[in-house]
């Protein structure tokens, strides 16, 4: 145990697990009570703990039920130093934390089997915290899962703006697992349907009914239709015939009973939910999951926050390394340095060590600037490929580091544009890769991780990941080898310039523009694969909020400042800095 936590506190958990702590209520808010229900959750508490650190809600209106037992990791720990921290802050606390309960129920095969025990187990703990609030005429009250992070720290007041008497934030995760299901079978499985992805996207946004909301449920009390609503299988009039009901499959039910309609709101990207572990996977696999939870937030919301008490907590960032690369690549602009910042945080948590390449901007590139260095696209019959200033500048930015990679003479480097964004699983499913590409294709040069508008893709016998694409699109994410390098550089690519995108499938022999072919007298020679599964994917895409494009949607010069006139081609222009 922590020496943080005094002896005699931990002595007395040990022997009576309730702690209860009382002030007067005092303000004009509805009162609430908070329900946590915790088991092995180590990789997530210091985040959840540190969310209700700094909810925009007045503390003294809020009153604590949290129950934690059969414990095979620091969950214990971690919730009583922050209640002995935190918990007189509160209107009251009740805390059940057992610190001497075995590792397993009697009927659990694994920490993560929901056996009939574990679900009973749950079910009462919340009845039990449903009954007290309204025993104590508490206003509102809400069950909230240690693994769900939330963005907002008003996320309980836009909730309460809602006037909805039950009502969760839609939640999302890996996989597109959330915290709500649109359509249910008779039994309350879970249907995924078209309406179902709309809300999960946000392409619709608002509050809407739906038939089952988990996780992060707030409860209007003073809503006389809640009375109804139970967490006891045995208390609902009529159930799907399971053995024994899980907590969420209950409560729906005895909405269902009460005509009281669940709501999920998308209104704002309110947080994100953990994917539940399969029976195969121990507790220590959480630690994945709260690291693409931390990935993704770091897209829109930036580092998570955690309290100083709670990094104690904290797991040690693992050691960086290049995975096995000469270099690691990140091609970016200059004028965006949030990109570069977000990457750093991100190969921080994955362990990644890599560097910046300043990418050549085509808002500074000038009709002069491209005639003086013989930059040109191809022509057929008078017709010259049109290409748009930002895709020169793609290209350049590309071409600078194939350059980079035979001046420095490496072997092996992984090139990403900053608009890549990996999860938790990358480094792990890139070493697969290139491990099988080394087995089977060892004289391979280019490796897609990324691809649009694959077709004619042929397998790759006795492979499981690599593949042997066709025609593919981008330029995103991508293993190079020296011999790739010297392949696209060979021909002189600046005098016949074409889109990045689909110079490398031409040099591979997969060319889009089979007219341009005879330019290039060494397409066809590069022996490329691919990843038959993504294993890295764009940050935003179209139609997202704060997606953008440099390089379709530069068209000409704007902006006051030309690299040309600055007389800097070299170093900030044209060939990238490292």
């Amino acid at each position: 145990m922590s020496q943080l936590i005094p002896r005699a506190v931990l002595a007395m958990l040990a022997v009576l697990p309730i702690l209860v702590i009382s002030h007067q209520k005092k303000g004009n808010e509805p009162t609430l009570m908070i329900v946590l229900r915790v088991r092995n959750k180590e990789a997530y508490l210091p985040y959840t703990l540190s969310q209700l650190s700094l909810l925009d809600y007045p503390k003294e209106r809020l009153s604590l039920w949290v129950a934690s037992d059969h414990n095979q990791d620091r969950s214990a720990e971690i919730l009583l130093t922050w209640l002995e921290r935190y918990g007189p802050l509160y209107s009251s606390v009740k805390a059940a934390v057992n610190t001497s309960s075995p590792p397993l129920r009697p009927d659990e095969r694994s920490a993560v089997h929901m056996s009939p025990g574990r679900l009973r187990a749950v079910a009462d703990m919340k009845q039990e915290a449903l009954q007290t609030a309204r025993q104590l005429s508490i206003d509102l009250i809400w069950f909230l899962d240690a693994d769900v992070v939330l963005h907002d720290s008003t996320v309980l007041r836009q909730l309460l703006n809602t006037q909805k008497p039950l009502v969760a934030p839609m939640l999302r995760s890996v996989g597109k697992h959330s915290n709500f299901c649109e359509d249910v079978t008779d039994d309350f499985f879970c249907v995924e349907s078209e309406r179902f992805s709309e809300i999960y996207s946000r392409q619709q946004r608002g509050c809407f009914a739906v038939p089952l909301i988990r996780s992060c449920v707030l409860v209007d009390l003073r809503d006389p239709r809640t009375a109804g609503l139970t967490f006891s299988s045995d208390r609902c009039g009529t159930r799907p015939e399971r053995e024994t009901l899980d907590d969420a499959v209950t409560l729906a039910l005895s909405a269902r009973d009460a005509a009281l309609q669940m709501t999920v709101c998308n209104q704002e990207d309110f947080g994100q939910v953990s994917a539940p572990l399969t029976p195969t996977q121990e507790p220590k696999d959480e630690r994945r999951n709260m690291a693409n939870m931390k990935l993704k937030a770091l897209l829109d919301w930036g580092p998570l926050p955690v309290v100083p008490l709670m990094r104690l907590f904290l797991p040690k960032l693992p050691t960086k390394s290049r995975l096995g690369f000469d270099r690691i690549y990140v091609i970016g602009l200059q004028r965006r340095p949030e990109r570069w910042r977000r990457h750093n945080a991100c190969f921080d948590e994955l362990g990644i060590e890599a560097v910046h390449v300043h990418a050549v901007d085509g808002r500074k590139l000038t009709d002069d600037m491209l005639e003086k260095y013989n930059i040109s696209s191809p022509r057929n019959n008078e017709r010259r490929v049109r290409l748009n200033k930002g895709e020169i500048g793609c290209f350049l930015s590309h071409y600078g580091v194939w350059q980079d990679v035979v001046d420095s003479g490496l072997e092996r480097v992984l090139v990403l544009e900053n608009d890549a964004h990996p999860t938790a699983e990358f480094p792990e499913r890139l070493q697969q890769l290139v491990a099988e590409a080394d087995r089977l294709r060892p004289q391979w040069d280019f490796i897609y991780l990324f691809r649009e508008l694959p077709r004619n893709d042929e397998p790759v016998e006795g492979a499981e990941q690599l593949i042997k694409p066709g025609f593919c699109y981008s330029a995103m994410a991508y293993v190079l080898s020296r011999k790739g390098a010297e392949t696209l550089l060979r021909d002189r690519p600046l005098k016949n310039m074409l889109c990045v995108d689909d110079y490398i499938p031409l040099m591979a022999g997969n060319a889009p523009h089979s007219r341009w072919i005879g330019r290039f007298p060494s397409a066809g020679t590069l022996r490329i694969f691919a990843s038959r599964d993504h294993l890295i994917h764009p940050a935003k895409v179209r139609g997202e909020p704060g997606y953008n494009s440099d390089t379709t949607e530069v068209d000409g010069v704007v902006g006051a400042r030309s690299c040309a006139a600055e007389g800097n081609m070299d170093s900030d222009c044209y060939r990238p800095n490292l």
